[in-house]
């Protein structure tokens, strides 16, 4: 999959934007182990910021990196969301699954990037027969 490099460590970088303007440095996940199941367990904070201070379409945004044995890395997903809910301004809090899009990186200029939904038409039918395979077919980021 990755030719010849080994992959050893993975992280994620996290942004906050409104449009193209970052609102804050890039928060760096601690590097755990490259396995199929990586769990961060991280709090992401950005200092000096407070959640009442933040405009109404705040994005935060992560890219997921793979760091190789060779100290080489990439990016090998991205996926965002909108910080608060559309009609109530209300912000998002609790458990939530994101799907990530595979092999891109996150585009500031692109605010629609949010979550990856495409899958194959074949894939999708057996997804309509059963709903519960669903998560079968995508990479999820949970916040």
């Amino acid at each position: 999959m990755f030719g010849k490099y080994t992959p050893l460590r993975i992280r994620v970088e996290c942004s906050l934007y409104h449009g193209c303007d970052k609102l804050a440095p890039t928060f760096c996940s601690k590097e755990v182990y490259f396995n199929n199941n990586v769990m961060f367990d991280q709090i992401i904070s950005f200092e000096k910021l407070k959640i009442c201070e933040l405009p109404r379409k705040s994005r935060i945004a992560f890219n997921i990196v793979v760091i190789f044995q060779e100290n080489y890395t990439l990016r090998i997903g991205c996926v965002s969301m909108n910080l608060f809910y559309a009609k109530s301004s209300k912000f998002k809090s609790g458990l939530i699954d994101l799907n990530v899009w595979p092999f891109y990186e996150i585009d500031e200029r692109l605010g629609c990037m949010k979550e990856y939904n495409g899958m194959k038409h074949s894939d999708s039918k057996k997804v309509n027969k059963d709903h519960s395979l669903l998560h079968q077919f995508f990479t999820k980021l949970n916040l």
